[in-house]
């Protein structure tokens, strides 16, 4: 059986996680089947064949897993915007869409038979929301060649505005981008992944068009790396 991708890359807004997300998503696409990149705006549609626009008012149809697994069959890729409301339709929506990811699957395939790309993650795996099928991704997509890659600049808050627990806790590869938010470093420092403090992170300076620094840890091998700019070139450091 292929070992799970279960990825979550965080970090604040324009320290660079988003293009660290592009190229992993141009890595996925010539070995996976099928990818579902789901979103409240637009962002990341560029790598699909296909966009739909679920509007509020769409919100309120019911939606056949079998229909959406037929139409992601057809495409190949399918970009899902989605508004960014905390409503029982808007999960009852992403339950349907989660039970056709499942439809995508394989048994105990050696491939990656369908990615599931969520920027800004806790609108979709969200604090107390997460149905049945979104958990069963979480701790099963594995086994049928489903992978995970959750990309969010809000990790760890105090309140209802992050991800769920069962989200977090099946998570094999962290990518950490610089964040100064005392509650996102404190949950990331208290994941046990060796990584550096975000705070000392350096920023991507757009001006010199010179990329941010990051770190990357991979449970699965207990190992972990971290990027960091010297002068115009970057040096992979290994920390564990």
């Amino acid at each position: 059986m292929r070992q799970a991708q279960n990825w979550l890359i965080v970090g604040a807004s324009g320290s660079g996680k988003t293009e660290y997300a592009k190229r992993l998503i141009q890595a996925y696409k010539p070995r996976t089947r099928f990818g579902v990149i789901i979103n409240s705006t637009s962002q990341l549609s560029e790598f699909v064949r296909h966009k739909e626009y679920v509007t509020l008012e769409k919100l309120q149809k019911s939606y056949d897993p079998a229909m959406l697994a037929k139409l992601i069959r057809a495409h190949g890729w399918v970009h899902f915007e989605i508004p960014g409301v905390d409503t029982p339709e808007k999960f009852a929506f992403l339950e349907s869409l989660f039970e056709g990811v499942w439809n995508l699957g394989i048994m105990d395939t050696s491939r990656c038979e369908c990615v599931v790309i969520a920027d800004e993650a806790r609108l979709v795996f969200r604090k107390h929301r997460m149905g049945f099928w979104a958990k069963r991704l979480e701790a099963e997509g594995r086994k049928f060649g489903i992978d995970l890659i959750k990309i969010d600049q809000r990790f760890g808050a105090q309140d209802n505005d992050t991800t769920d627990m069962a989200s977090r806790i099946q998570i094999t590869r962290l990518v950490v981008f610089p964040t100064s938010d005392p509650n996102q470093r404190r949950a990331l420092m208290g994941m046990g992944a060796p990584i550096p403090d975000p705070i000392t992170l350096e920023r991507p300076i757009p001006a010199q068009r010179l990329g941010g620094e990051y770190a990357i840890s991979d449970y699965l091998r207990g190992r972990a790396w971290v990027l960091k700019r010297k002068g115009r070139r970057f040096e992979l450091q290994k920390i564990a």
